[in-house]
Formats: C-alpha cells, structure tokens, sequence
C-alpha cells in the first residue's frame, strides 16, 4: 500500500501493483485526495517514483473506504474481494420488511426455508434502521410508480 510523496495532493492512497515501462505506477485500486474510490486496474496515476510506503493511518483510510464498497483486498491473492454479507448466528436476530412494509424483528433458525429465502432476497437487515430506510425507500418507490 503507498500513498502520494507530495503534500500539495496528500492523501492520495493506492494498492500497488507493479511500475509500467515508463515509471508509470500501475495500481489494483486508488483513494484519492478527495475520497473517490478507483477500484480499477490502471495505470493512470502517476509514477512510482511520486509514492512512498503508506501509513497505518492511510491504509485504514484506504481500507475502510473498500469495506464501504462491500470489498476488501486480498493480498495473498492480490485481487479486490467482495465482503461477505453479514447473517445472525443461529437463533441470533435479524430484521426483514413484511409485504405491507413493516419491519419487524426475526429469530434465524438457519434451516428454515424462510430465512433462507429472505437472506437471498436481501430482505435481511443487521439494525431496524437500515430495514426501515429500505422500507422507505420502497414505500418511495410504490408512490411515484405510474402503474395502473
């Protein structure tokens, strides 16, 4: 993990992954100095020679901002991963959103069908908030619908 040497673009942070035949720095994904996140293979940042070897604090930075992404890097493989998604132990809670949009709280039984089927539907939330900001946002959805 490196970050940009010069301080008039700090903040900069990137998975290196190797130097083109030009000095170009070749990168698995970039944080740049206002946040956005690149999580392309590219070559379009730059030269190795303006990186230096990153911080605990950039790497977190860098870290947190692909965990946002539902992705962390795995540098064993060298490769982007998606995270995997988060389910309650067994007889742990969960959340999910009823046909007529209420949230309401769950037990998972792990071999019900039901749980089952809502995990992979995505009606499977870790918090009440985040079932009932999806429950708004479907709720949203139903009131600007033009279906007949």
């Amino acid at each position: 993990i490196v970050t940009y040497r010069y301080p008039a673009l700090n903040g900069k942070v990137a998975i290196y992954a190797g130097t083109g035949k030009k000095g170009e720095i070749k990168t698995y994904a970039v944080l740049t100095d206002v946040g956005q996140l690149d999580t392309e293979y590219s070559d379009g940042w730059g030269y190795t020679r303006q990186y230096k070897r990153a911080g605990e604090a950039e790497k977190k930075r860098l870290f947190d901002a692909l965990a946002e992404k539902g992705l962390r890097w795995n540098a064993e493989n060298k490769k982007l991963e998606k995270l995997p998604r988060w389910r309650a132990d067994e007889d742990g809670v969960f959340y999910r959103i009823s046909a007529l949009g209420k949230v309401s709280e769950n037990i998972d039984k792990h071999d019900d069908d039901d749980c089952d089927n809502l995990y992979c539907l995505g009606n499977y939330f870790k918090t009440r908030e985040a079932a009932e900001k999806v429950a708004g946002q479907i709720r949203e959805i139903f009131r600007n619908s033009k279906a007949e």
